[in-house]
This record gives structure tokens, C-alpha cells and sequence, in this order.
């Protein structure tokens, strides 16, 4: 999006719904990262460590997969909870996994209310 509105022969693509079973109407990708977005903003960079503690998909995964089967998290509650922007990124993208696999829902009963994410009863 920065370099086509920087080109002024350069266009993003659409912005496409993706149809996971289950999902109560199709999920616009794209204002589930804004809002991803918006809440790394508000998360402090790392200070600069020569070793720091590291996660991988599948330990987010894992993690998150535990948290949900306790009950639905909102989303801004799981970011904001992770300890810096690298975890909030690794965390987002585990989540987009569960997501993926039709694992979990997420859910926005108005616009601008709360984004709700919860394990999916199979």
C-alpha cells in the first residue's frame, strides 16, 4: 500500500474475504491487519539486548491454542499483552495459522466494537 500510494503507476491489489467454514460471513483480511496495525503502534520496541528470548509459529501456536481452550480472548487484550513487537507479530501470525486451519473464529459484533477470538467446538 506505502509504495502505490508513493507510484503513481503503481496499484494495490484488491482486497480479498477469505472464507474460512464456519466463519459467520466472509473475514476482509485486510481490516483484520489494520487493526493489527493499530495495535502494534502501540507496543514498545525492544531495547537492544545481545540475546533476547525468541518464539517460533509453533510455539505461539501451541500457546495460543492453551489460552483459547480456557475461553475467547479479545485481541487487543492478546497483543497488548506480549512483551514487545516481535512477540505481537509472531502472535498475529499464529493466530492467522489458527485461522487458517478453521481452528478458531473471530469475531466483531459492530464496527469499532470488540474483536473477539475464540476456539472453535469441533
Amino acid at each position: 500500500m506505502e509504495r502505490a500510494s508513493g507510484e503513481a503507476h503503481a496499484f494495490p491489489s484488491p482486497a480479498r474475504s477469505v472464507d474460512v467454514e464456519g466463519q459467520e460471513a466472509p473475514l476482509e483480511v485486510a481490516l483484520l491487519v489494520n487493526a493489527f496495525k493499530d495495535l502494534l503502534a502501540r507496543l514498545p520496541p525492544r531495547p537492544v539486548t545481545v540475546t533476547g528470548r525468541s518464539w517460533t509459529t509453533e510455539q505461539k501456536v501451541l500457546a495460543l491454542t492453551g489460552r483459547l481452550l480456557r475461553g475467547p480472548l479479545n485481541l487487543v487484550d492478546l497483543i497488548l499483552d506480549c512483551e514487545d513487537r516481535l512477540e505481537a507479530v509472531v502472535t498475529f501470525v499464529a493466530l492467522l495459522e489458527l485461522l487458517r486451519q478453521g481452528r478458531v473464529a473471530v469475531r466483531q459484533k459492530e464496527s469499532f466494537g470488540d474483536i473477539v477470538v475464540q476456539w472453535k467446538h469441533q
